[in-house]
């Protein structure tokens, strides 16, 4: 999924990514928090690997919220303005 976004960013060079990451609820806020952040930062320096200039991807945390495998993720917004 990301070789396909980064694909996406190369062939659109007007958008701009923002990469956010997601944690649980569950258990420490403050190291929940961090591992949203991991999450966000992780995906955003794959995307970079591949080519896309680190000015054009933004890596943020949401709050922790929720419980299970959903609050575990990383989301991506592709727009056309910066962040």
């Amino acid at each position: 999924m990301l070789d396909d976004l980064a694909k996406t960013l190369e062939t659109w060079p007007q958008y701009y990514l923002l990469v956010r990451g997601h944690a649980r609820k569950d258990g420490d806020p403050e190291a929940n928090r961090m591992l949203a952040e991991a999450r966000a930062k992780a995906a955003a320096s794959y995307i970079e690997s591949k080519g896309i200039l680190g000015q054009r991807v933004r890596a943020v945390r949401s709050e922790p919220t929720g419980a299970g495998g959903e609050s575990q993720t990383v989301s991506f917004v592709l727009g056309q303005r910066p962040y």
